[in-house]
């Protein structure tokens, strides 16, 4: 077993002193060792470009999620604002209304609400009647 694990190593061996030979070789033409500084040069300034791209153009999308978020918050608000200002108007006309009510009861002398008081009673007795005639009829 020992004699296929040196096997391997030595396989391994040769195949990384290729390797390393090969770009050795590859590098030591000027041409070739140029080229491929200039390619390497031209990737990694494309990818910083594609980078600022990617950044600049997620700066804009995120300003403009801004300006939408608080054109809607704003629509949300004004709508809000009237149904409190609608609230508050009903409230203050109902107000008015108990208050002119309240008005003309305290109006009233005392010989008039005796008056509707009797009245009251007149027709509290005659809904009776008509309610035990209605009743006495079944």
């Amino acid at each position: 077993m020992s004699n296929n694990r040196n096997g391997l190593k030595v396989l391994i061996g040769v195949a990384l002193g290729t390797a390393i030979g090969a770009c050795i070789a590859y590098f030591s033409d000027e041409e070739k060792r140029n080229r491929f500084i200039d390619d390497l040069s031209d990737k990694t300034e494309r990818a910083g470009d594609e980078l600022k791209d990617a950044y600049y153009e997620g700066r804009i999308r995120a300003r403009k999620a801004g300006r939408d978020f608080s054109r809607k918050f704003a629509d949300v608000k004004g709508d809000a604002q009237s149904a409190i200002n609608d609230a508050m108007e009903s409230a203050r006309n109902l107000g008015k209304k108990g208050k002119a009510t309240f008005e003309e009861l305290s109006e009233l002398t005392k010989e008039e609400l005796e008056e509707l008081k009797k009245q009251a009673q007149k027709e509290g007795r005659e809904i009776s009647e008509e309610l035990k005639e209605a009743l006495d009829q079944k």
